[in-house]
């Protein structure tokens, strides 16, 4: 993840305030007191700005069943994505 964040430093300096690790999404949903349920994923990165919510996962290692499942999540959700 850390290329991907050096990417958008470098590349969408503009969008990095609103850059959301996974442990901050963690605790928001603690802090929220939303439970997770056995489907609910939880991305590497949320990039929340003017334009919307995007998620940002690494994917080297996935194999196509995770893929599959993570792109069913998405599209449930309405959330453009990119896998690395």
């Amino acid at each position: 993840m850390a290329q991907v964040y050096l990417f958008y430093l470098r590349h969408h300096p503009e969008l990095m305030p609103q850059w959301i690790f996974e442990e901050q999404i963690k605790s928001e949903r603690k802090r929220d007191a939303r439970s997770s349920g056995p489907d609910e994923k939880l991305p590497d990165v949320i990039l929340r700005s003017s334009a919307g919510t995007r998620v940002i996962e690494f994917g080297g290692a996935y194999g196509k069943d995770k893929l599959i499942s993570f792109h069913g999540y998405c599209k449930e959700y309405s959330l453009p994505y990119e896998i690395w």
